[in-house]
C-alpha cells in the first residue's frame, strides 16, 4: 500500500517501494507525479494559459499573496506560452508588483507584469520579467504578429520591486528595493503601435515541460494613475516612520504630487511620506500648495526641516490642516514630544516658507510668494547642527491615503560669507537676507522695513576701511519690491540698527539718494538726490573726516551728488554693499 499527499503545483519524480501485508519488500519503482496547480481565479481577475502550454498553469491568491504556476515555450518570438492572471485597464495607468521568489526551471525562465492587447499568443505587448540566468529584462512586441524584441536588460534576482507604467502608446519600467524609491530601466521607454484598454497584469512562463511556480505580492494595478512613484533627480523620497500603506510621490513640470499615509506627525514619533534634499547649513525652504486631501481634520501637508530620517527625529514643520488652520509644529530632539509653535487660519491653496538661521527656526505665509508675513509665535530654537533635510510633508492621519500637490518648492541653502567680508542682517529684517559672489557679481538678497528714521532692516556685506580709500559698484539689477527699496553702498560705524552711516542708494522709483545718520540714534536725513535707476555705476569716497557720493554711467567719469559731502569725526569705518526691500520680502 502506498500513501501520498502531493500539493498544487508539485512536479517531481518520486521513488515508490511496495510493501505486501506482512512487512516484507514486495517491489520497488519510479513514478513520475504531476499534480496540478489550483486553479480557482479571483473575483474581478482573469486567470488563463495563453497558447495551451503543457502542463497546464495555476494561480492562488492568499492575503494579498499570489503564487502562479506556468509553463510554456517563452514570451518571445511572434508568439508566446505562458499562464497569465489579468485585469482590463482601459486607460494608461500603471502596474505594480514585487517578485518575492521563482522556481528555476531554466536560465531563461520568466516571471513579472505585462501590458498586453489581448490574450492572441501573438498580440502587442510590454513586459518587465525577471529570469533566473538572465536578470532583469524589458521586451515588448510592437504589434500584432512581430517579433519580440528586448529594449533593457540589467542584473537583478528576487525579491524585487517591478512597476510598468503606460501614457498613451509610450510605456516605460522600473524596479526598486523598496517599493517607495522607484529607478527608471536604462533604454526600457518603448513606443508601441496600441490603442484602448489592454490587460494589466502578471504573466509566468517556465521556457520548458514543466510548471515554474512564481510568487508575487503588493500586486497593484491602477487605471489612470499618476507617472509612476519616481523620485525626482537630486531628491530622496520615501515613507518616514514605516506606515501601513507606501506613501508616492511625482512630479510633472514644476507641479509635485505627493501621497502619504500615516498616524500623524506628532508625539514622540511620526508617520508620513517625505520628499527631501539636504540644506547643510542656513537657508529657506518654500512652496505654494495647491490643494490638499481631507482625510481628517488633523491631516497634514507643507513644508519640514528635519535632522534625520528616523521616525523620533528632530523637525520644524509649516503644514496646512483641512480642520485646523495652518500650524506651526517642532520636536526639540530626537524622541522628545512634539509641540506647536503656532496656529493660523488659512487653506490651500496658500505660499508656506520655513527658514533656518543657525538654530533659530521661523515660518512665513504668503499670498503670492513675494510679500511674506512671518507667523506670529513660529520663531524656535532647536538643538540642531550640521546638514538638516528639506522638503515636502504628507501625512493622513487616517485608514486612507491623503493626496496633496505643490508648486514653487525651493530649497535655497544661504550662500557661505566670502573670505574678508563680513555678512549679516541689520536690524533682524525678516525674512533673512542672503548673499553669493560668482566670478566678480554679487547677488544680495534683502528684506526690512528701511534703512531710515532712527533704526535701519537690511542685509548688508561689508569690509573694513580703517582710513581713506573708496568704495565703488555697479548695481546691474533691482527687484520693485516698493518705490523705495533701496541697494547701494554704505560707509557704517557698526552693525548695531541705530548706527551712524552714509550711503549712497538705488530705487525703483525715486532716483539715487545720498542719505546719512549722525550721531547714534538720530533720524536719517537725505542729502542728495539725482534721477538713474539700474543699471548704475555709484561710488563713496573717504579723505581724512570728508566723505563724498559719486554716480556714473560708464564707471569711469564720476559725477559728485550734489549736497552728498559731509563731515564726520568717525574712525574705522566698514565700508559695503546695503540691500532693504523697504517691505516684508
Amino acid at each position: 500500500m502506498v500513501t501520498m499527499t502531493p500539493q498544487a503545483g508539485d512536479v517531481g519524480t518520486y521513488s515508490l517501494s511496495l510493501i505486501a501485508n506482512d512487512g516484507e519488500l514486495s517491489g520497488t519503482g519510479v513514478l513520475s507525479i504531476t499534480v496540478a496547480p489550483a486553479n480557482t481565479c479571483p473575483s474581478g481577475w482573469t486567470c488563463a494559459d495563453v497558447n495551451a502550454p503543457t502542463p497546464a498553469g495555476g494561480q492562488s491568491l492568499t492575503n494579498g499573496v499570489w503564487s502562479i504556476q506556468g509553463a510554456g515555450g517563452d514570451i518571445w518570438g511572434t508568439a508566446d506560452q505562458f499562464h497569465y492572471v489579468s485585469q482590463a485597464m482601459a486607460t494608461d495607468g500603471t502596474v505594480i508588483a514585487r517578485v518575492t521568489s521563482q522556481t528555476n526551471t531554466d536560465g531563461w525562465t520568466k516571471a513579472g507584469i505585462m501590458l498586453r492587447q489581448s490574450t492572441d499568443p501573438s498580440a502587442a505587448y510590454y513586459a518587465l520579467e525577471m529570469t533566473p540566468g538572465n536578470g532583469i529584462v524589458v521586451q515588448y512586441r510592437s504589434s500584432q504578429g512581430a517579433s519580440a524584441a528586448m529594449s533593457a536588460q540589467i542584473a537583478g534576482s528576487p525579491p524585487a520591486y517591478f512597476l510598468i507604467a503606460r501614457v498613451a502608446g509610450t510605456f516605460s519600467a522600473y524596479t526598486s528595493s523598496s517599493g517607495t524609491a522607484w529607478t527608471q530601466v536604462a533604454g526600457s521607454t518603448v513606443n508601441l503601435s496600441v490603442s484602448g484598454s489592454m490587460l494589466a497584469g502578471l504573466a509566468v512562463t517556465s521556457h520548458s515541460g514543466i510548471l515554474s511556480t512564481v510568487g508575487f505580492d503588493n500586486v497593484n494595478i491602477a487605471p489612470g494613475a499618476a507617472p509612476p512613484n519616481v523620485c525626482p533627480t537630486s531628491w530622496t523620497c520615501a515613507d518616514i516612520g514605516n506606515p501601513d500603506l507606501s506613501g508616492t510621490q511625482s512630479l510633472s513640470g514644476s507641479t509635485w504630487t505627493v501621497q502619504g499615509y500615516g498616524s500623524d506627525i506628532w508625539g514622540t514619533a511620526d508617520q508620513f511620506h517625505f520628499a527631501w534634499q539636504p540644506m547643510a547649513g542656513d537657508g529657506a525652504l518654500s512652496t505654494h500648495i495647491l490643494s490638499q486631501g481631507n482625510t481628517d481634520g488633523w491631516a497634514k501637508a507643507g513644508v519640514m526641516l528635519r535632522q534625520g530620517t528616523e521616525a523620533n527625529s528632530a523637525f520644524y514643520a509649516l503644514l496646512t490642516t483641512p480642520g485646523n488652520g495652518i500650524i506651526v509644529q517642532y520636536r526639540t530632539g530626537a524622541g522628545a514630544s512634539a509641540s506647536m509653535a503656532a496656529q493660523v487660519a488659512g487653506a490651500p491653496p496658500t505660499y508656506l516658507q520655513v527658514t533656518r538661521t543657525g538654530t533659530s527656526l521661523k515660518a512665513y505665509t504668503s499670498t503670492n510668494g513675494v510679500n511674506w508675513t512671518l507667523i506670529s509665535g513660529s520663531t524656535v530654537a532647536l538643538s540642531i547642527s550640521g546638514s538638516m533635510l528639506a522638503g515636502l510633508a504628507v501625512t493622513s492621519h487616517a485608514a486612507s491615503i491623503s493626496t496633496a500637490t505643490f508648486d514653487s518648492v525651493a530649497v535655497t541653502p544661504a550662500s557661505g560669507c566670502p573670505t574678508g567680508w563680513s555678512c549679516s542682517d541689520i536690524g533682524n529684517p525678516t525674512p533673512v537676507g542672503t548673499q553669493s559672489l560668482s566670478n566678480g557679481t554679487w547677488t544680495i538678497q534683502g528684506a526690512g522695513g528701511d534703512i531710515w528714521n532712527t533704526a535701519d532692516q537690511f542685509h548688508y556685506v561689508w569690509v573694513t576701511l580703517p582710513a581713506n580709500g573708496s568704495i565703488s559698484a555697479r548695481v546691474v539689477s533691482q527687484t520693485n519690491t516698493d518705490g523705495w527699496a533701496k541697494a547701494g553702498l554704505m560707509f557704517r560705524v557698526s552693525s548695531a540698527a541705530d548706527s551712524p552711516y552714509l550711503a549712497v542708494e538705488v530705487t525703483p522709483s525715486n532716483g539715487i539718494v545720498v542719505q546719512g545718520r549722525d550721531p547714534q540714534g538720530d533720524s536719517a536725513g537725505t542729502l542728495g538726490q539725482v534721477s538713474g535707476t539700474a543699471p548704475q555705476y555709484i561710488k563713496l569716497t573717504r579723505s581724512g573726516n570728508t566723505l563724498s557720493a559719486y554716480y556714473s554711467t560708464n564707471g569711469t567719469s564720476w559725477t559728485l551728488i550734489s549736497g552728498s559731502t559731509v563731515t564726520v569725526g568717525w574712525g574705522s569705518l566698514q565700508a559695503g554693499l546695503g540691500v532693504t526691500s523697504h517691505s516684508g520680502v
